[in-house]
C-alpha cells in the first residue's frame, strides 16, 4: 500500500475499536472536604513530609489519615493523664510503706553453719 492508501483505509476505520475491549473504572470523586488547623511549625512539618513522599499535601493527609484507620488511634493527653495518676499512687504508697515502722518478723533468723558441721 502506498502511503495515500494508507492514510484513506485509516482514515476510512478512523472509528473503528483497535486491540481487546477493556473495562475501566473512573475514580471516585473527592467532593467531600473537612478541614483541620496546624501550628506554623506544624504545618511546615507537614509541608516537608508530603514533599519527601512526592505528594500534594492533600494527597499526603489523606494516604496518611487512610492508613491509620485500621490501627489503634491512642489518645495521648488521656494516656499521659492516666500514667500520672498511676505514678502519684504508686509514689503515695511507696511513701507509706517508707514511713511505716519497721516490724518484727515472725520468722526465725537462719543460722550460721560452722565450719566444722561440714
Amino acid at each position: 500500500m502506498t502511503e495515500t492508501e494508507l492514510a484513506d483505509y485509516f482514515y476510512a476505520h478512523r472509528d473503528d475499536l483497535a486491540g481487546d475491549e477493556v473495562t475501566s473504572q473512573a475514580p471516585e470523586r473527592m467532593d467531600v472536604m473537612i478541614s483541620t488547623r496546624f501550628s506554623p511549625a506544624e504545618a511546615a512539618e507537614l509541608r516537608a513530609a508530603a514533599a519527601r513522599a512526592g505528594l500534594s499535601v492533600s494527597a499526603f493527609l489523606r494516604q496518611s489519615v487512610m492508613a491509620t484507620l485500621s490501627d489503634t488511634v491512642v489518645d495521648l493527653e488521656r494516656a499521659r493523664a492516666d500514667l500520672k495518676d498511676v505514678y502519684s499512687k504508686a509514689a503515695d504508697a511507696l511513701q507509706a510503706l517508707a514511713d511505716k515502722p519497721p516490724t518484727r518478723s515472725r520468722a526465725r533468723p537462719l543460722r550460721r553453719q560452722s565450719a566444722n558441721a561440714a
